[in-house]
């Protein structure tokens, strides 16, 4: 036995349903039987779903309906264009049904009442039902550190913080004078070299989630020149390193020092005496933002 489907050219909508068996005499198959689908009069019958309604969600619909009445009721059949994308029970009553529907035909629901009878609903055309705009929060921009001039080449470190939100991020993308840089990145900091050839320089960074949405970038302007020579001037007489556990801060004009986790938590604000500080800290990656006569200093420190 198979079954043939006709449909309406213009909206998609099943009109009949023919029923064949092989006749092996007449080496064909032969019509036995057909359902007639009229819906001349569907909207006026109280075997309708009605109120068919959707709402786009993360890239799904979801979608809802009002129960028809529910004597005689077998099921539903849902299609998109002229396929049948899926069967619901009878006893589902007023249930929300969420559904991923390719492409952006035609989709309407059908209530079925035994083998003869089909009632269909409101038809919706999918691309014309827009829904709310998924937020993904912005990752939040550190700064530029250990920043190094050599060869007409300078060496800098960027960092930034992770954004507050309980979704799941997968990677970040760097962007470099507002275009994104291939590379996925792992973790909140970046390594890169740059020739000096440009002065005025836009760094960002934006967050990549894991069901494929991106957020906004987070971007800061620099110019290089201005850059070096303030890390310059705010570096004489200081230094910072790491030695036993402890950073180690040589400072001749450094005021104040606050230090921060890679994932921008601040572990320490302290201000410093001249000579050599000594901070115990666990092993660790940390930004050390030391404020001096001169202007800040920016690094990152390996503790071991």
């Amino acid at each position: 036995m198979k079954e043939q489907y006709l449909y309406n050219d213009q909206t998609g909508v099943l009109t009949e349903t023919q029923t064949f068996v092989w006749n092996e005499n007449e080496n064909d198959w032969e019509l036995t039987g057909k359902v007639v689908n009229d819906y001349s009069n569907q909207f006026a019958t109280d075997k309708t779903p009605r109120n068919f309604r959707a709402q786009e969600s993360e890239g799904a619909y979801l979608l809802e309906w009002d129960q028809p009445v529910m004597e005689g009721l077998t099921g539903y059949k849902l299609y998109n264009g002229y396929e049948s994308v899926a069967e619901l029970d009878a006893d589902a009553r007023s249930m929300v049904y969420q559904i991923t529907v390719k492409g952006l035909n035609p989709v309407y629901l059908a209530a079925v009442y035994g083998e003869h009878e089909v009632n269909i609903s409101e038809i919706l055309e999918l691309d014309k039902i827009v829904g709310e705009e998924k937020e993904y929060p912005m990752p939040t921009f550190g700064d530029i550190t250990n920043v190094e001039e050599k060869d007409y080449q300078v060496y800098y470190e960027m960092y930034w913080h992770a954004p507050e939100t309980d979704m799941n991020v997968a990677s970040y993308t760097v962007h470099f004078n507002e275009w994104p840089l291939e590379e996925e990145i792992q973790g909140t900091t970046y390594s890169c070299t740059l020739r000096r050839m440009l002065d005025d320089i836009t760094f960002g960074v934006s967050a990549v989630y894991e069901d494929g949405g991106e957020s906004e970038v987070d971007n800061r302007n620099y110019n290089l020149s201005e850059l070096l020579t303030s890390i310059k001037n705010a570096s004489k007489g200081n230094d910072i390193w790491s030695y036993q556990s402890n950073i180690c801060i040589e400072a001749s004009s450094i005021r104040s020092v606050e230090i921060y986790t890679v994932s921008g938590t601040k572990v320490v604000e302290r201000v410093l005496s001249n000579g050599i500080n000594l901070i115990k800290l666990p092993a660790d990656v940390y930004i050390i933002k030391a404020l001096t006569d001169n202007g800040t200093i920016t690094k990152k420190v390996v503790n071991k």
